[in-house]
């Protein structure tokens, strides 16, 4: 009833084991808290509703080239934005997540800071111009890096009185060099069986 081509809803995080007190109280797996029906700029499948008539006459698809990245829903969503569609916020749409002990370590959440900044970066640069966008997504990139990890040094006393200031901004600086990786051809391939 909103009119939207997609609506996007909140994700709550169920953890197997106690995580670490920062990723509780940094709140890093919970995914939109918006008020209800308002327009986003992000979607995501984990909890989406999509009008498929919409998608069936743009003839919109998953791109294979994020099957083993991920990105392929941000990628998606955007299409739909840039074709005009619009995107709203549905937050009494609860989707829990299930969160395995692998994915409470900060290792695993540094990579997927740089894996979505990567991600990120290779989409700008795979729908723009290169010549224009490939500057644009480096400065992206070097600015974050340097501002993240600026805030890093300036906040990692923080956390000894309980702040999760110092993973925000290395969140910053993952991501900024995810960028600069992407501007150079780089993927990080989250979801590649290492095992075969």
């Amino acid at each position: 009833d909103t009119g939207a081509a997609a609506v996007s809803g909140a994700v709550k995080a169920k953890f197997k084991e106690k995580p670490l007190w920062w990723i509780e109280k940094g709140g890093f797996f919970e995914v939109l808290d918006l008020p209800d029906r308002q327009p986003v700029e992000y979607g995501h499948t984990t909890s989406s509703l999509v009008q498929l008539d919409y998608i069936q006459k743009l003839k919109l698809r998953f791109d294979p080239f994020f099957s083993l990245t991920g990105g392929e829903d941000v990628a998606f969503f955007q299409a739909i934005r840039d074709a005009g569609g619009k995107t709203v916020f549905a937050r009494n749409s609860i989707v829990y997540e299930c969160i395995g002990a692998e994915r409470l370590t900060l290792s695993w959440w540094v990579k997927r800071w740089y894996r979505t900044g990567n991600t990120e970066g290779l989409i700008e640069v795979r729908e723009g111009k290169q010549f224009t966008v490939l500057p644009i997504v480096f400065f992206k990139g070097i600015l974050r890096t340097f501002l993240g990890m600026l805030g890093v040094l300036i906040t990692f006393p923080a956390q000894l009185v309980g702040r999760v200031d110092v993973y925000n901004h290395l969140r910053i600086m993952s991501r900024g060099l995810g960028f600069i990786a992407s501007v150079f051809g780089v993927t990080y391939e989250e979801y590649r069986d290492h095992k075969r």
